[in-house]
């Protein structure tokens, strides 16, 4: 518990009671153990303590979907940004209901199992809900809730009937040794049943968002980050970010159309080895498309530096918001760096990434990618948390053999 929070609760909460520092150091006190509660004073202090119990429930309520998954282990790098998207995303709270399409083919009572998880496909429903959005033209940020009818499973012993094809397949092995579950309950289930049967399998049904976006004029934008956590077996929620053209014009909405795929996933383990199906419908491939308009409410600072060197010449150019820094280096460079990083050749020290130094800080990047543009030109991706203090930003190349060079700094300007 943080005290700085317990002690912003009980003035804001206790404004207009007598309830002085000393009181409310005595009560922390209490909390942490410190002191030993007087029998006399038993009652005040149990209905100060349920105040601070409610005042937390209440703060805990009040957060976002960012802000929840701020704290969670899963959001991993991403955390720093979830909290100031918390801080920054304004709340939407836009729902739409989508319904799988029915069957176009007639009705008849599933034979094989494969018959009866691809019936369940066309009875699913869902509640889409974009909970808080943040869009500054450079990246787009957006929370969400999906709530779906329940998630069936299906176990069975012996060879599942109706598959025709695997989607995945690993002979000899088991699934415990090849594959795992984001969902640690579920992944616990799957290999309990599975190693507990000489021939069996196990079917679940799933559903998430897809892996991008299209914008309205058509193009196709990639997700840079997100990640989603089921809450029950009905309510999953999650967090994307997008990366927008750089040519994107200056509208006050994000006109943009979101993916909801949803399929039955089944495993299946015998003696030869462990299986894999995806099964979903044909008529839409599992995918129900949905519209979504999304407000521009920041703004990004623009930097860029240069820096020209006896054996190559480097161009950035950096987007500072109040969420992060990203942006690029181009560089032009010997061939044999374009060759060692086009080929992963491990004898040709090369300049691999950046890194920033922010008012004295070192920060790693967050995306280390290296493309290779032409022979002798190359594009490092850069992605950083925002750092405490953005007066004074270095990029400082680091080389895949040598490792760091200060000497070849690039000022932010």
């Amino acid at each position: 518990m943080n005290e700085d929070r317990l002690r912003s609760a009980l003035k804001n909460s206790l404004s207009g009671m007598d309830f002085p520092a000393a009181r409310q150091q005595e009560v922390w006190r209490i909390i942490k153990g410190e002191k030993t509660m007087k029998p006399k004073k038993l009652s005040i202090i149990l209905a100060c303590l349920l105040i601070v119990l409610t005042i937390g429930t209440a703060l805990g309520a009040a957060l976002g979907v960012f802000g929840r998954l701020s704290s969670r282990e899963i959001t991993g790098d991403s955390a720093g940004r979830l909290a100031l998207l918390e801080q920054e995303a304004p709340k939407l709270e836009t729902s739409v209901s989508l319904y799988a399409p029915a069957s176009s083919a007639p009705p008849a009572q599933p034979q094989t199992v494969y018959d009866q998880l691809l019936a369940r496909q066309y009875e699913r429903s869902f509640d889409l809900t974009v909970n808080q959005a943040y869009c500054d033209g450079n990246k787009l940020y957006f929370s969400y809730t999906l709530t779906t009818d329940g998630r069936k499973v299906w176990t069975g012993e012996g060879m599942p009937s109706g598959i025709s094809e695997w989607m995945m397949q690993q002979p000899g092995r088991r699934y415990a040794e090849v594959w795992s579950h984001s969902e640690p309950e579920r992944d616990k289930a799957i290999i309990h049943w599975l190693d507990s049967h000489e021939s069996s399998w196990y079917a679940y049904e799933n559903c998430d968002l897809g892996d991008g976006v299209d914008l309205a004029d058509g193009r196709y934008c990639d997700i840079l980050d997100g990640t989603a956590q089921w809450l029950d077996e009905n309510t999953l929620y999650g967090f994307r970010e997008v990366q927008l053209p750089a040519d994107m014009a200056e509208t006050d909405a994000i006109n943009m159309e979101l993916s909801l795929m949803y399929s039955a996933t089944l495993f299946y383990q015998d003696a030869q080895g462990v299986f894999c199906a995806n099964i979903r419908p044909a008529e839409n491939r599992g995918i129900l498309r949905l519209p979504v308009s999304i407000p521009r409410t920041g703004i990004t600072q623009s930097l860029s530096g240069s820096a020209i060197h006896e054996t190559y010449t480097a161009q950035a150019d950096v987007r500072v918001s109040p969420i992060d820094l990203s942006g690029t280096v181009t560089l032009t460079c010997p061939v044999e760096w374009t060759e060692a990083a086009d080929h992963f050749k491990g004898d040709v020290d090369y300049l691999e990434c950046y890194k920033l130094v922010a008012d004295g800080h070192v920060q790693r990047n967050l995306d280390v990618s290296l493309h290779v543009l032409a022979p002798g030109q190359l594009q490092s991706t850069l992605r950083f948390d925002l750092p405490v203090d953005t007066r004074s930003l270095v990029l400082r190349p680091v080389y895949f053999l040598s490792g760091e060079h200060p000497a070849e700094d690039i000022p932010l300007q």
